[in-house]
């Protein structure tokens, strides 16, 4: 008996494209995304779709809708996965000319993105616009991705790449599937230019009770922006450290008759301690003030590892029993050795470690130790913002009952609850009885020095060499033009990006949002073409910083994205 032919798609599968296409724009609706027009073509008894459009920020996009595969209601595992094909089957079994196809198609047509749009009954748990001309790269990206993990081992049985599924090349939006699979799809999440529309860290149900898609997308357009979040923000560690005691508030050395510690000591052998100038202020390289802390140093192999920003808070014992509070510090970060060692090379050229050598020898010390390896690879293993850097009140000593009393060695210890009645000394400030009439008025500031850090600079190169790949056509590619780290203008626009090394991305986005908002807008500054904004940093966005941005973008209607530069 002959056997019947298996259909590819079913009418079933039919049907459910046609649901998805019709939610699209009520969808991009609930976005702020005004769809001017609709072209849907039929391909047999399926069709294309691709829409003209206008972002919130005003620009004009037309964008191919790409539907993800399709989740059956009742097959709970897809939920953990999301991927969309961006052609059948290859041209020739040519991957990278297959790619190049795609992207030089949409380009034909005039496609400036893609619309990955993934339903799930009445929910849209994941939703982006993807620069069509960035689809080969994202594609390649997660390529590698993907075989790196395959052949690390960490995605369990798994041996076949992501993207190369059967003879289709994919992009994947989600894979939980393994703690690391993650990684492919955030290679599309981080790229620069992809719009996230839509991400969702836990599937929700297939369908709300009581609710329809209309009432779904108008009527609790809030509600679904906080749930479309990539997932709790990274929590920030506290961790406490001593202090070997300094009677100039470690600013510089001080003398052995000023300073003395019992036993056999690095200060005693040595005459100084590589900590001693961890609040020299005026001395910082692009906003950081690089310094050492013997705790980081025992415990640099894992703050490495962890790789984030963590607290921290200095004690130091003047005694025998006595522990007073120094200071406290939030986003501390942990210097790689690369980092270290750029550091101390920028520190020779500006004059500030001969500066350091000067004031050993002063004190009576060694300053040929500065030089040495033995004690510490390198005389940094840290660095902070000095707007993070608040000092307690060391006249007295902190309480009996306090934690602190049981941490007693040069170590990195968790808080527990230390410190945490450490009070602000009080800064009072002698008053004047009138003020001079003319003339100029002097402050002491903090930063004496405005200075680029070495892997800021790195992300500027790798920066520009991407918006040279992203922008061939661009009138001008510029860095640095009126101390802006990067512009570039094109026919239609001018874009302006701000690049910050911190590791925390709601620290770069405090820093980062003023400058923009100054170097767009402030009367001294005039652009001919429609302004917008790149904040540029070394992490994705998360969680609630991510749901933080989306706020100032939408609620304010900034012209503004977030750019993933690592180094």
């Amino acid at each position: 008996m002959a056997k019947t032919k298996r259909e590819f798609r079913s009418q079933k599968s039919y049907d459910a494209e046609r649901i998805s296409r019709d939610l699209v724009g009520p969808f991009l609706h609930s976005r702020g995304i005004t769809v001017l027009k609709e072209h849907r073509v039929k391909a047999g008894p399926g069709e294309s779709q691709i829409l003209d459009a206008r972002l919130p920020d005003g620009r004009a996009v037309r964008m191919r809708v790409r539907l993800c595969w399709r989740r059956d209601p009742g097959h709970v595992a897809a939920r953990r996965y999301s991927a969309l094909q961006l052609r059948p089957n290859t041209i020739g079994g040519d991957w990278e000319k297959t790619l190049r196809d795609v992207a030089d198609r949409d380009a034909r047509e005039g496609i400036s993105h893609t619309l990955a749009f993934q339903r799930d009954g009445e929910d849209v748990p994941f939703a982006a616009l993807l620069p069509s001309d960035a689809l080969p790269a994202i594609w390649d990206a997660q390529r590698a991705t993907s075989a790196r993990l395959v052949e690390r081992g960490e995605l369990g049985r798994m041996r076949a790449n992501h993207t190369t599924n059967g003879n289709s090349p994919t992009l994947w939006l989600q894979d939980d599937r393994h703690e690391a699979a993650a990684q492919v799809a955030d290679v599309l999440w981080n790229w620069p230019g992809v719009i996230t529309l839509a991400r969702q860290s836990t599937p929700l149900p297939a369908k709300l009770p009581g609710s329809t898609t209309q009432r779904l997308l108008a009527d609790a357009p809030a509600a679904a922006e906080r749930s479309d979040r990539a997932g709790p923000p990274r929590a920030i560690a506290t961790y406490v450290a001593r202090l070997a005691y300094n009677s100039l508030g470690w600013r510089r050395p001080a003398s052995a008759t000023e300073v003395s510690e019992a036993g056999d000591t690095y200060r005693n052998e040595h005459g100084f301690g590589h900590e001693d100038w961890l609040f020299r202020d005026e001395w910082q390289i692009d906003g950081w003030r690089y310094g050492f802390v013997q705790g980081v140093n025992k415990s640099r192999k894992k703050l490495l590892e962890a790789g984030e920003a963590f607290d921290l808070r200095l004690f130091t014992m003047p005694g025998a029993g006595d522990r007073r509070a120094v200071a406290e510090i939030r986003e501390v970060e942990c210097l790689t050795d690369e980092l270290a060692a750029e550091a101390v090379s920028v520190h020779e050229q500006l004059g500030w470690l001969d500066i350091m050598r000067r004031e050993v020898a002063e004190a009576g010390g060694r300053p040929e130790a500065l030089d040495g390896s033995a004690y510490a690879p390198f005389i940094f293993n840290l660095r902070y913002r000095l707007e993070n850097l608040r000092m307690l009140d060391d006249s007295q000593p902190l309480p009996p009952d306090d934690p602190i009393h049981n941490i007693k060695r040069y170590s990195l210890c968790q808080a527990n609850g230390a410190m945490e009645r450490a009070r602000r000394p009080w800064r009072g400030r002698a008053g004047t009885t009138g003020l001079a009439v003319g003339g100029d008025v002097h402050r002491k500031v903090a930063a004496g020095w405005v200075v680029c850090s070495p892997e800021h600079r790195r992300m500027q190169v790798k920066l520009l060499e991407l918006l040279q790949q992203r922008y061939p056509d661009a009138e001008s590619i510029t860095l640095e033009e009126d101390f802006v780290d990067a512009i570039v203008r094109t026919a239609d626009e001018t874009l302006i990006f701000e690049v910050k090394s911190d590791l925390n991305p709601l620290s770069v986005l405090r820093q980062a949002l003023g400058q923009l908002l100054e170097y767009a807008y402030h009367p001294r500054r005039s652009h001919r073409a429609r302004i917008r904004l790149v904040v540029v940093g070394r992490r994705a966005l998360s969680g609630d910083d991510e749901a933080y941005f989306e706020t100032v973008r939408s609620r304010f209607g900034l012209p503004i994205d977030y750019w993933v530069v690592p180094v």
